[in-house]
């Protein structure tokens, strides 16, 4: 969200958006029960149970049981994530300051001329791939690409995959 918004207000320092996992102020993910899990946990506020439910509806996804998830990635996001909920400045503790712009970026992509870069992995949310097909049906020049066999933190469980795609646009847009 921060990322569009940046664009959007400053067009002219923007010279291309990579985006993995892409999300926006209020487009949340609200429709598997892995993802109710986590908002509960949310308003609960309990770093343990936002850690776990975290796991199971971003790591594994709706589809996958956390064995089929590769062990390193789970322990890194898991250690990532638990010192990210135990920050008393951390985001999902101050979401209701959420930015809710007048125009929401979502609605203002034609504005966005630059080369965007959507990366999301297939085993993300729904509403995260979907948001994601909007955004590159939206942007004037933008490329969509669906990792396989990785959830919300597609660049942490397949950067063999991730990395390329990241080098690849970089160098095309420094061309």
């Amino acid at each position: 969200g921060t990322a569009f918004d940046f664009a959007l207000a400053q067009p002219e320092r923007v010279s291309a958006l990579a985006l993995i996992g892409a999300g926006y102020w209020g487009y949340y993910a609200t429709r598997t029960p892995e993802a109710l899990a986590f908002w509960a946990a949310v308003q609960s506020g309990d770093p343990a149970a936002l850690l776990e439910t975290s796991l199971r509806a971003f790591l594994d996804g709706p589809r996958r049981a956390p064995e089929q998830t590769r062990g390193d990635a789970r322990r890194r996001i898991a250690a990532m994530s638990e010192w990210n909920f135990g920050r008393a400045d951390g985001y999902w503790k101050h979401a209701s300051l959420q930015r809710n712009p007048q125009v929401p970026a979502p609605e203002r992509l034609a504005e966005l001329r630059m080369p965007v870069l959507l990366i999301v992995g297939e085993e993300d949310q729904p509403e995260v791939i979907e948001l994601s097909e909007c955004l590159a049906a939206g942007l004037p020049d933008a490329r969509l690409v669906r990792v396989p066999d990785a959830g919300h933190h597609v660049n942490i469980e397949r950067p063999d995959l991730v990395l390329p795609l990241l080098r690849d646009f970089l160098a095309e847009v420094r061309a």
